[in-house]
């Protein structure tokens, strides 16, 4: 009895393949399919989630409102509270406070075609646009990774969930991911610049400049100080030159009428972990020094996906103003250190920053409100002593029991 053999192409030809191979093939395409099965139930039980949010009541109100201005022509009295209440007024409830949108009026220009539609077709338009991009990111990392990675982005609540309350997350995750990208394609500079367009929300980034010049990545500086120059410049050309004056007094009048709705204690920064477990905000310093000096040992002699993680977890963590949602930018880097992290410790703390589990802890009261910037420090640490250990390896056995072989 002649047994069967499955066949496959080699590009020359129909070679036969081993029961071997065949079955390992088929447990490759089990995992596949389990693992889009994974990603679709996730999706679909986020967006269920996600249902119960009201457009009116999200943040989308104060990106359309910018959008609005852009289109009107008005972007050189951006930073007024007067004129942003007035044009948000008509898209959220009655009785409800304005949202002011606390960009530079790049920002608000690059939204423009948003306010070119009505405000529920561009709150469509704007799920759209950012859903689009995360899938984009899930597909690239799939193949860069393996679905293991389009799995665990699935699970990241609080992308979809900041995208569906008006938030951009998704723009921020999308720049970092063009940056890694343009870094793997040996495009420094570019990939550079597309880092230094986030500087529209600088509390993703304002330390990326330090892990360049540590690691003297001096093309990519290049890129990174063209791209703040492409916002700064192009806000102050329609705002006028006094814009960044005028921005920095408009964030004051903001932040002291308490219109930012900053709540520390559910924030990604440092002041989080210390509120939650009941200590006095002065150990914040040292904590920043903390991440300050892990930093720099992450950074010292080690490759970009390293160095650019440190930069974006320090940033995060020493940044006066982080929202849970602001982590989606973080997701390259999270990627990163679950496939290319050296050490277990390192890949199993990257991985649970993916899972639901930090973020609905973070729900709760405290101590659990500082859950997810505890897990950022904790990974921030872990990859500096990993590059410790690296530049610091044990000595050979060999060697350990005869030192005169040195």
């Amino acid at each position: 009895m002649n047994a069967v053999h499955e066949t496959a192409h080699n590009g020359r030809g129909w070679r036969p393949v081993s029961p071997l191979q065949g079955g390992r093939r088929r447990v490759l395409r089990a995992r596949l399919l389990a693992g889009i099965g994974i990603v679709v139930v996730m999706v679909a039980f986020q967006i269920a989630m996600a249902s119960t949010f009201h457009v009116g009541f999200g943040d989308f109100g104060s990106f359309y409102t910018a959008a609005r201005i852009a289109a009107t022509g008005r972007l050189a009295d951006f930073h007024n509270e007067a004129l942003q209440a007035s044009v948000e007024a008509p898209y959220i409830p009655a009785g409800w406070h304005a949202i002011y949108c606390v960009r530079l009026q790049a920002w608000a220009a690059a939204l423009l075609p948003f306010g070119l539609l009505p405000f529920k077709a561009s709150f469509v338009a704007w799920l759209a646009v950012q859903g689009l991009i995360l899938i984009a990111g899930w597909i690239w990392a799939a193949r860069r990774f393996g679905i293991d990675a389009a799995v665990l982005a699935s699970m990241f609540l609080p992308a979809l969930l900041g995208i569906v309350f008006g938030q951009d997350p998704a723009f921020w995750f999308g720049f970092v991911l063009l940056s890694w990208i343009l870094h793997e394609r040996g495009k420094p500079f570019g990939a550079g610049m597309s880092l230094g367009l986030c500087i529209v929300k600088p509390q993703l980034i304002f330390l990326v400049p330090v892990a360049l010049l540590i690691q003297r990545r001096w093309r990519m500086l290049a890129g990174f100080i063209s791209g703040c120059v492409v916002v700064v410049g192009g806000s102050m050309l329609l705002g006028g030159w006094n814009t960044l004056p005028r921005y920095a007094a408009f964030l004051s009048r903001v932040a002291t009428a308490g219109a930012l709705g900053v709540r520390h204690e559910r924030e990604m920064g440092i002041p989080a972990i210390l509120i939650s477990a009941g200590l006095p905000l002065v150990l914040r310093f040292a904590l920043m020094a903390t991440a300050g000096l892990a930093l720099f040992v992450a950074s010292r002699r080690s490759g970009w996906e390293t160095g650019l993680t440190a930069a974006m977890l320090a940033s995060f963590l020493i940044a006066p103003h982080t929202e849970c949602y602001d982590a989606t930018a973080l997701m390259v880097a999270a990627w990163l250190m679950v496939f290319l992290g050296k050490t277990r410790l390192v890949r199993t703390l990257a991985a649970f920053f993916f899972t639901p589990i930090p973020w609905l802890l973070q729900l709760l009261d405290q101590p659990w409100t500082g859950v997810p910037a505890l897990l950022l420090l904790c990974l921030l640490i872990a990859i500096a002593r990993e590059q410790l250990r690296a530049t610091n390896p044990a000595p050979h056995p060999e060697l350990a029991l005869n030192p005169t072989l040195t």
